[in-house]
């Protein structure tokens, strides 16, 4: 779950410094250890794991509308060595990329109907006036299926939508979540996210 909440600060950080530009190119980033790729696009901002700590120390130290503050407090738990961030140059979409060692490969549909259920609950337990506008459902994006959950939250008085995907590879699960923020969203905002859901590859 922190993982998840460390996301929607970084975004939310990352917008004073967003700018209206369009761009065409794609890039791909692989990470360093699992070598998992994504591709997105050039303009993109790319947040590794050591700047997205410095983010989240900033952030323990803000007040946030919205947001549990407890949540925020050091968690000798949380690894951020396994998450990566894409924010666009609008602020209108942001991508989180992380994974987690399980200890045993689950399908598909387990992670349905334990998995979405159990994240989707502490999300609302964190988020402003969350709620699950599509129930979990299999869906198959590219060569992957994944399990999927939409909700949608309010933070610092801004709604937003959060697109939950889990996908398995051995005994990894994959958490890929996309946040849209509807004032900085565009048309064009579900056709990037839908190319970067198909260039996943574990």
């Amino acid at each position: 779950m922190k993982k998840t909440v460390a996301f929607a600060l970084i975004l939310l950080l990352m917008l004073p410094m967003a700018v209206l530009a369009e761009g065409t190119d794609w890039k791909t980033y692989t990470h360093p250890v699992m070598g998992y790729q994504i591709s997105h696009p050039a303009d993109w901002t790319v947040i590794t794991p050591e700047r997205g700590e410095e983010l989240i120390a900033f952030a323990q130290s803000a007040e946030l509308e919205g947001i549990d503050p407890s949540l925020l407090a050091d968690d000798p738990e949380y690894d951020g060595e396994n998450l990566v961030t894409l924010t666009s140059p609008r602020g209108d979409l942001g991508v989180n990329i992380s994974y987690e060692d399980l200890g045993v490969s689950l399908s598909p549909q387990l992670i349905t109907e334990v998995i979405c259920p159990m994240m989707a609950g502490e999300m609302q337990s964190v988020f402003t006036n969350a709620e699950i506008i599509t129930e979990a459902a299999l869906v198959k994006m590219g060569q992957i299926e994944y399990a999927v959950t939409i909700m949608r939250y309010q933070i610092m008085g801004m709604d937003a939508t959060l697109i939950l995907t889990y996908c398995m590879e051995g005994n990894i699960l994959y958490t890929i979540s996309y946040t849209i923020l509807t004032a900085f969203s565009t048309d064009e905002t579900g056709s990037v996210m839908d190319q970067i859901s198909v260039s996943f590859v574990p």
